[in-house]
């Protein structure tokens, strides 16, 4: 079959429009395409932070008791030694610790009373003061950067304490022991050089305030000692978790 002349020049318009259109098609297609390469890559994970541990400790201290002429009276001295322990808890965050500590003071004496003069009678009763200090709170390790591993580190702390109070007697009758709980503040300053990767010794200086409202009639109230607080000085021995 013969194309006419008008025929020939009709397709070669509908070629020319095609063309095009394919063309814009095709580049369409590749810039729509995503590329592999051009994938944006996944967000590193955070770095992770100061992991929480512990610190156990165990301490020999030399407490001062502020009831000092009620005590060195009925017991002989408001000098007390004992043992004491305690755990913080570190890596909270920054260098902040959470430190729960108590200790035992305990002392054996005779009940008596003051004169006229002032002056202290004993009654020839035998007596048990004790004093059980339960040190809540929170503090601040001064750690510095950049300094090797096992070098000193200071640190402060301040929380509540809670004093548990009692005067015994064997033989005592209704009403003449004591027991009773006060709540003070207490603040501290120590001290810790590592000498192993978990084992360190150190220092503490701990401040207690325990204010009261001493039982009638007790050597306390009628030499009006309003405070059982204190001050401590420890040595420390503690391991690292």
């Amino acid at each position: 079959m013969r194309m006419t002349a008008t025929g020939i020049l009709l397709l070669a318009a509908a070629l020319a429009v095609s063309s095009p259109a394919r063309a814009q098609s095709a580049n369409d297609s590749a810039v729509s395409a995503p590329s592999v390469l051009d994938a944006p890559s996944a967000p590193a994970a955070p770095s992770g932070g100061r992991s929480a541990g512990a610190r156990a400790f165990g301490a020999y201290e030399y407490d001062i008791a502020r009831p000092s002429v009620a005590f060195q009276d009925e017991l002989g001295s408001s000098k007390f030694s004992t043992l004491s322990g305690g755990v913080d808890i570190t890596g909270l965050w920054r260098q902040v610790f959470l430190r729960v500590d108590l200790a035992h003071l305990s002392g054996s004496g005779s009940r008596g009373f003051t004169n006229g003069s002032g002056q202290f009678v004993s009654l020839n009763i035998p007596m048990t003061v004790s004093m059980t200090p339960i040190d809540i709170g929170a503090g601040w390790r001064i750690e510095s950067r950049g300094v090797r591993e096992r070098a000193a580190t200071p640190y402060v702390g301040a929380g509540v304490v809670f004093m548990k109070y009692s005067e015994t007697s064997a033989n005592s009758i209704s009403g003449e022991d004591v027991s009773a709980t006060y709540k003070g503040f207490f603040v501290l300053v120590g001290v810790d050089v590592p000498v192993t990767r978990v084992l360190s010794i150190g220092g503490e200086g701990v401040f207690r305030s325990v204010p009261i409202t001493p039982a009638t009639n007790t050597l306390l109230d009628v030499l009006n000692e309003r405070n059982l607080g204190g001050a401590a000085i420890r040595v420390t021995f503690s391991v690292k978790y």
